[in-house]
């Protein structure tokens, strides 16, 4: 901390940028690398897409309080959370594509999911940005992601729903 004391606050800026950045793709590499164990300690795809559907709810209750007052601190913390949570979660869902499907059709099922995601991004971005600037703070950005994950929840709860592990002797 000295040294960054010492130089320019845009030089200073851009190395404490660089540093949570590589702290942020470091996590998220692990994550990614480890998201297997989530479904395996869940029991399964199902059980680990559940799981990460109630921390991202989680995450975002959490984000409310923090982005209406502030908090910095907590604010980078909790984004930092579901930078990595998508990590852990992206691995899950292409596996469960991959189950659902032929191996012909596996680019044609990526590049769909690839679409989507810019579709919601898309459709999302300008109603989050019109919020944000009614409400005069971030705020709705965890309401948004609250609403986003109940009606998943909801709309998938049977689906959803954790299978028992079967134990082959």
């Amino acid at each position: 901390m000295p040294l960054l004391l010492a130089l320019d606050e845009s030089k200073r800026t851009a190395l404490l940028v660089a540093g949570v950045y590589f702290v942020l793709y470091f996590l998220s590499s692990f994550a990614s690398r480890n998201s297997h164990q989530v479904s395996n300690w869940r029991g399964g795809d199902e059980g680990a897409a559940r799981f990460m559907w109630w921390m991202d709810l989680a995450l975002f209750a959490l984000l409310i309080p923090a982005l209406w007052f502030s908090w910095y601190p907590a604010i980078i913390v909790l984004f930092v959370g579901l930078a990595i949570l998508q990590n852990f979660w992206r691995p899950g869902l292409i596996s469960r594509f991959n189950a659902q499907s032929t191996p012909e059709m596996g680019a044609t099922i990526l590049s769909i999911e690839a679409q989507s995601k810019s579709l919601a991004t898309i459709m999302l971005a300008p109603l989050l940005g019109l919020l944000v600037d009614t409400v005069s703070n971030f705020s709705p950005v965890g309401i948004v992601g609250i609403c986003i994950a109940v009606a998943i929840l909801l709309a998938y709860r049977g689906e959803l729903e954790e299978r028992p592990v079967s134990v082959s002797a």
